[in-house]
């Protein structure tokens, strides 16, 4: 296990290989999808997707954990790790992106902070001339 995965422990709501669930997900803390997601999925904590955990909408969450399948947008204030196995169809917007050797992706990756966008911005506005 990777030293930022989810622990069992450390985990507050889990879908299980047999479930699918249609509709959007809300939650706080911490949720592991091993079943099927018909639906968006929303949250302001950390959300893993197993290697048979499949999400048909868009993520938005803090921290996602990439081994199953996602076929929408995955938006993230923090970090998204997309592993080996994982397969992703949509854009992925992270302050952090790490994809390891194997994962398949069909989309834009912009990885770019708040702060730092925000930085840049600022210099772009600074060095314009004014229209005359």
């Amino acid at each position: 296990m990777k030293q930022n995965e989810l622990t069992p422990d450390s985990v507050n709501t889990i879908l299980g290989p047999e479930t699918l669930f249609e509709g959007n997900v809300h939650f706080n803390g911490s949720i592991r999808i091993d079943g099927k997601i018909t639906g968006s999925l929303e949250g302001k904590g950390n959300a893993e997707i197993g290697a048979n955990g499949t999400i048909k909408g868009d993520i938005t969450v803090k921290n996602l954990y990439i081994a199953g399948t996602i076929l929408g947008n995955v938006n993230s204030s923090g970090k998204v790790e997309v592993l080996s196995s994982a397969t992703v169809i949509g854009d992925i917007s992270a302050a952090s992106i790490q994809v390891s050797d194997g994962a398949a992706i069909e989309g834009r990756i912009f990885s770019i902070s708040e702060e730092r966008k925000n930085a840049v911005l600022e210099k772009k506005e600074a060095t314009e001339i004014p229209a005359k």
